[in-house]
C-alpha cells in the first residue's frame, strides 16, 4: 500500500506499507493480515509502524474479475527517525473500496486508507 497522507505532526507525508495476507487463516470472507509500514514527512523524518488484523472481501464482480476489500487493522508505532526516534503509540488503520484485479503478484489495487491513533514521546 502506498499513498499520500496529511497527518497532524507530520504534515503532508507519504505512506508506504506491505500487507501480507495469511491465506490459511480464512474465516468466512475474511483473512488475517500482518504488515509493516513507514510514514515519511516532507522533511524526510519517518514513523515506523507494524500492524495486523482483518482483510475482508466486501464484493466480487466475476464479469470484470475485480474484488472490493476492506480492512480493520491495529497498529503499533515502532519508533522512527529524527524527532520520531523514540515515539511509541497505537491506533487503527481502516481501508475501504480496495479494488483489485485477480491473478497478479503483487496485487494491484486502488482505494482509501484512514489512519487514526496517538504518538507519545518516551
Amino acid at each position: 500500500m502506498s499513498g499520500q497522507v496529511n497527518g497532524i505532526g507530520l504534515g503532508k507525508s507519504n505512506f508506504d506499507a506491505c500487507l501480507t495476507i495469511l491465506t490459511a487463516s480464512r474465516s468466512g470472507v475474511c483473512y488475517n493480515g500482518l504488515g509493516i509500514g513507514t510514514l515519511t514527512a516532507a522533511n524526510g523524518k519517518a514513523v515506523k509502524i507494524s500492524f495486523g488484523g482483518n482483510f475482508c472481501l466486501a464484493d466480487k464482480n466475476t464479469s470484470t474479475d475485480t474484488s472490493d476489500y476492506s480492512t480493520n487493522l491495529t497498529y503499533v508505532v515502532e519508533g522512527g527517525t529524527g524527532p520520531f526516534a523514540t515515539e511509541t503509540g497505537t491506533g487503527n488503520i481502516t481501508t475501504s473500496n480496495i479494488f483489485v484485479i485477480s491473478g497478479s503478484t503483487p496485487i494491484p489495487g486502488i482505494g482509501e486508507i484512514s489512519i487514526n491513533g496517538n504518538l507519545s514521546k518516551n
